[in-house]
């Protein structure tokens, strides 16, 4: 089987996205162009279905366990394709390799352990993806994913307040980019990974039955109402 070279987002193009597409189509899904090198709604929404089918978290990304499921049906034309697909830029695969595991931790709701005591720093510790179990509050969910990324700012410690003193302060949501909700110092925050309906989805890790994931609105008027009104986005990836 071929090796996993890199992870697919909605959006992404590359001769990887056709590959994956051809694969598919062999694979039953009736409903997907053959051709094509982007992957647009249809794509993901196919890749869903086969997630779901084996029960895998159904976020539509393409990630090594789907991959795992659907390189078999590769032809050797599929095989070529896949291997000659080019390196999407560094900071992006960063980028979109944080959003993948901020999803990934959607399948460990209620398996964590949400603490702002001592062992807030435990999942910063973790190998990567290693969420079942592990101690963190919001600030060290998000810290903990850039860091398995390879962002060198962040660190065990890291609250809201030197999260807002690290990263790059911006004008609007984008992918992997994180939220801070309230004033001064901040009460809040969580990672971008979802943009449908020109709505933001962020993931967050706020309570023992997260981590979870809310729009941007639901979650401004949330905080809003417990006298914590505005918003600031970052970027570590930029």
């Amino acid at each position: 089987m071929v090796k996993f070279k890199q992870f697919i987002f909605r959006g992404n193009t590359g001769s990887d996205v056709l590959a994956v597409r051809r694969a598919m189509k062999k694979m039953g899904h009736k409903k997907l162009a053959k051709h094509g090198r982007t992957a647009g709604p249809v794509f993901v929404e196919n890749i869903k279905v086969v997630q779901k089918n084996h029960k895998l978290q159904a976020d539509g990304v393409y990630g090594p366990k789907t991959h795992a499921i659907i390189a078999p049906h590769f032809d050797a034309y599929g095989r070529l394709l896949y291997r000659l697909a080019k390196k999407r830029h560094p900071k992006e695969s960063k980028r979109q390799e944080a959003v993948a595991y901020a999803l990934s931790s959607l399948s460990f709701a209620g398996e964590m352990v949400y603490t702002e005591g001592a062992g807030r720093s435990e999942l910063f510790h973790r190998s990567p993806g290693d969420f079942r179990g592990a101690g963190a509050d919001c600030s060290q969910f998000v810290s903990s994913i850039m860091h398995w990324t390879g962002i060198e700012t962040v660190n065990d410690e890291d609250a809201t307040g030197t999260l807002l003193m690290k990263g790059k302060h911006v004008d609007a949501p984008a992918f992997a980019r994180l939220v801070v909700f309230g004033g001064g110092g901040g009460v809040h925050t969580g990672m971008f990974t979802r943009h449908e309906g020109g709505v933001w989805y962020l993931t967050e890790f706020g309570k023992q039955s997260a981590p979870d994931e809310i729009s941007l609105p639901e979650a401004i008027r949330f905080f809003e109402a417990l006298g914590h009104p505005g918003v600031r986005y970052l970027d570590f990836y930029e």
